[in-house]
């Protein structure tokens, strides 16, 4: 992976994180204090009751949903954060076992060149 990639996964996750909390702040605002939207209004006085019902249980539905998709991009951009973390160590390894090939190749020449 090439290491611009990490860099970008690592600068990223945090910002969606953030975004993500936010989101679940905002949604949780929204449901204590918004006013309802004003819609065409039945001719009935049970009509609108119904309506009424409908429209709040949508809305809470919706909001429970919202609320639960942000939590899983949260829990997903943490996910990638430590991934991307996992990988710049696994680099980091791999390029420490290159450096001790390398070497390890300069001093079998050495000892051929030698005898």
């Amino acid at each position: 992976m090439n290491p611009f990639t990490i860099g970008t996964l690592l600068n990223s996750a945090p910002m969606i994180i953030q975004a993500a909390g936010k989101l679940v702040d905002l949604i949780r605002e929204r449901e204590q204090g918004a006013p309802a939207s004003a819609e065409k209004v039945p001719v009935t006085v049970d009509n609108l009751e119904e309506v009424i019902g409908r429209l709040h249980a949508r809305l809470d539905s919706m909001d429970e949903a919202s609320v639960e998709q942000l939590k899983l991009i949260e829990q997903l951009a943490r996910q990638n954060e430590a991934l991307a973390t996992s990988l710049q160590r696994q680099q980091q390894r791999t390029t420490f076992a290159f450096i001790l090939a390398l070497i390890a190749l300069l001093l079998a020449i050495l000892g051929l060149t030698a005898a």
